[in-house]
């Protein structure tokens, strides 16, 4: 669930998915790089595993509760929201960067390599308690969680600007 481009590593998570035969992929988003990922997957088994759903607002909930993983093999990331989003539906993750807060690590399979990152996830996911990863992110990662955070921060840096 993004935007289809290069620096979100989309590319990089079909490539793995293409070279595992077992594996399912949805991506929702749009981008400039969607004619080209589309074009990747022409025809053959790989479009029956691999679709493109486009944009998606009000089914977004549930695809994240839906997914076995939520994968985000990304080049580069600030603090990406769609793992925190996928982790409040119950949904474990899988990333090539360390985007997380310490206690929802233990939800996630965080690896340099996509591959990696997909196989320790799917076998994660299988092992995850979906409803206590939905009770530590609501309880400690909302929104109003994250706005406070943001603003003892801009406060902390104030003072010390003073």
């Amino acid at each position: 669930l993004g935007r289809l481009e290069s620096a979100k590593g989309v590319d990089v998570l079909i490539e793995t998915v293409l070279r595992q035969p077992d594996l399912v992929l949805l991506l929702a988003g749009e981008g400039p790089d969607r004619v080209a990922l589309e074009a990747r997957i022409r025809g053959g088994e790989a479009r029956k595993r691999i679709r493109f759903l486009g944009v998606v607002r009000e089914s977004r909930n549930e695809l994240y509760a839906a997914a076995d993983l939520f994968c985000l093999p990304s080049r580069h990331e600030g603090q990406p929201l769609s793992l925190l989003e996928a982790m409040a539906m119950g949904t474990p993750v899988a990333t090539t960067g360390p985007w997380l807060p310490d206690d929802l690590l233990p939800f996630a399979a965080v690896e340099s390599q996509p591959e990696h990152a997909i196989t320790k996830g799917l076998a994660l996911s299988g092992q995850v308690d979906r409803a206590d990863l939905r009770r530590r992110v609501l309880g400690a990662h909302t929104w109003d969680h994250r706005a406070r955070a943001y603003l003892a921060l801009f406060e902390r840096v104030s003072h010390r600007s003073s």
